[in-house]
């Protein structure tokens, strides 16, 4: 295991990185905690520096790179996280278009907390969204995220995977582990 802090400076993981077939990118912030400018840096500059790092070392064939991103964001939103998200995605598929790397956005409406973690207020978001399917868990995020890259070709630069989708890699994964074919 490596400490990396520096996210905008990968030079000292060079090594580290270069092994890798696919990332999964869950590094971000709420806005109730930076500035527009720092929120603009976590959640664009610090994947974008990452995956030109990572392709500037790696000598695989394919790549996948997964960002958690976020439903109705857009360039034109009154909400600066959701242009930021929306610029973030623009540019990490204009990175990877013509590469090895493939970028996949997960979309999900409403992430809610662990069980542990939820207060009352959160529990009841995640519980009215869930039966429209407009909610899902942490987990199931980084399960869909297993199981789309373990369907690699499938999946091409640019695509994403918003709520339904999560839930039904999600599902997939946890089949293909209960079957023991993980």
């Amino acid at each position: 295991m490596t400490l990396h802090m520096d996210y905008l400076d990968y030079s000292a993981v060079h090594e580290q990185i270069a092994e890798a077939d696919a990332v999964y990118w869950a590094i971000g912030t709420s806005t109730f905690n930076v500035d527009e400018e720092t929120y603009g840096i976590i959640h664009v500059d610090f994947p974008v520096q990452f995956v030109r790092e990572w392709t500037s070392v790696s000598e695989k064939d394919d790549i996948s790179f997964h960002y958690i991103s976020s439903s109705d964001i857009s360039e034109d939103s009154s909400a600066n996280w959701a242009r930021e998200k929306w610029r973030a995605e623009q540019s990490l598929f204009a990175f990877a278009e013509g590469t090895n790397l493939r970028v996949i956005a997960y979309r999900p409406d409403y992430i809610g907390p662990t069980a542990e973690e939820a207060n009352f207020g959160q529990n009841l978001l995640y519980w009215f969204f869930r039966p429209v399917g407009a909610s899902v868990r942490a987990r199931e995020i980084g399960e869909a995220m297993i199981e789309v890259t373990a369907r690699g070709a499938e999946f091409e630069n640019g695509d994403k995977v918003g709520t339904f989708g999560i839930r039904r890699y999600s599902d997939a994964w946890v089949r293909r582990q209960s079957s023991g074919d993980g």
